[in-house]
């Protein structure tokens, strides 16, 4: 199983994988069945951001399920929150203490913190499947399942942009969760993307000096004082935009735990100050609802799981996998699997579409 890394590897395509989990796995593959004692299951081992978030629950939910339907092993770890990047480290030393088949890495960093434990992995054939985030300081995970954070970033600002006039008078303020993981970084490019689309005459907050959309950059990303998915935080860092800028119009989040922290700000709750989120979980699923937060992209988180693990079952085999309509060849594994994302809103949010994507 382990001679097919340096092939996948070498590949450098990209597949996207079909709609959002029902709840019913659908991977099969031929040499990994249901039925296997428990004794001889090979271990997949996932190594996710932490639980501080429901989002991860969800992508353990799906991880299980497919594993379940694969007849493997399961464990799913992660740090207490999304900056502890040291502990999450320790976790990926632990999986490769426990030699696991294969192990799934969601990475807090570009991967220079985890680049020695990497290394050792890969010392000891053990494949490496980024999921999440992308590890672009390494070249050894050999695909990664995630969303196109950029796309999905820009979707969603452009549907913010279509909500507000696109002049000077206008400003946007920035919830980032991180800059430092892939999505973090790939969500900010996103935005960039999306507003100097969309409106570019707007003014944006929170990445150093308030400045125009057209004149934002990737690299601005470093300067916002991100939220680490905290919700306290990020409603601190709402409640000083709109302190310092008593006329904001509106304010966009990279995150569940950015969007939630900024629900309890008292100008978001009225309307006055219009919020657009990411993923979902259930105090964004009822202010999307209600009216009070405008929309949010929601990914399949889901689907990132059972994803992970479909292709750890491929590369366990040696043997293609179908799964969501899409056939995993370990052989000829593509460089990105990207998982869908979609933006909702109070229109479509029970919609047979959208529901299955979201969680709480």
């Amino acid at each position: 199983m382990r001679k097919v890394i340096a092939a996948a590897a070498a590949v450098a395509l990209s597949i996207t994988l079909a709609a959002c989990s029902s709840g019913t796995p659908s991977g099969t593959t031929t040499g990994a069945g249901g039925s296997t004692p428990a004794a001889s299951k090979p271990l997949v081992y996932l190594v996710s951001k932490g639980f501080s978030q429901t989002f991860w629950q969800a992508v353990n939910q799906g991880a299980q399920q497919e594993a379940d339907q694969q007849g493997l092993e399961l464990k799913f770890v992660g740090p207490n929150d999304e900056s502890s990047i040291a502990q999450q480290t320790q976790q990926l030393q632990a999986a490769l203490a426990a030699n696991p088949a294969v192990i799934g890495f969601a990475s807090l960093d570009d991967g220079t913190a985890s680049a020695s434990v990497l290394s050792q992995i890969q010392a000891a054939n053990i494949p490496v499947i980024a999921f999440d985030s992308g590890v672009p300081a390494s070249t050894i995970p050999v695909t990664t399942v995630a969303t196109d954070n950029a796309a999905a970033a820009a979707e969603g600002v452009k549907q913010l942009c279509g909500m507000i006039p696109n002049d000077p008078s206008t400003k946007v303020g920035i919830l980032l969760h991180d800059y430092t993981s892939a999505s973090g970084m790939d969500r900010f490019k996103g935005f960039v993307q999306g507003i100097q689309a969309n409106c570019p005459n707007v003014t944006v907050v929170g990445a150093g000096q308030a400045k125009p959309a057209s004149q934002l950059t990737a690299d601005d990303g470093k300067t916002v004082t991100v939220t680490n998915s905290d919700t306290s935080k990020a409603n601190s860092i709402a409640s000083g935009y709109i302190a310092a800028n008593p006329d904001l119009t509106a304010l966009w989040a990279s995150n569940q735990g950015s969007a939630e922290g900024a629900l309890n700000v008292p100008e978001v709750k009225s309307g006055k100050v219009k919020l657009v989120g990411f993923d979902s979980g259930a105090l964004q699923k009822a202010a999307i609802t209600s009216g009070e937060q405008a929309g949010a992209i929601t990914q399949d988180p889901q689907s990132i799981g059972s994803g992970t693990v479909a292709v750890a079952a491929a590369l366990i085999t040696n043997k293609p996998v179908q799964w969501n309509n899409t056939t995993i060849d370990p052989a000829n594994l593509p460089k990105t699997i990207a998982t869908n994302f979609y933006w909702y809103d109070k229109t479509n949010i029970t919609s047979a579409q959208i529901a299955p994507c979201l969680y709480d």
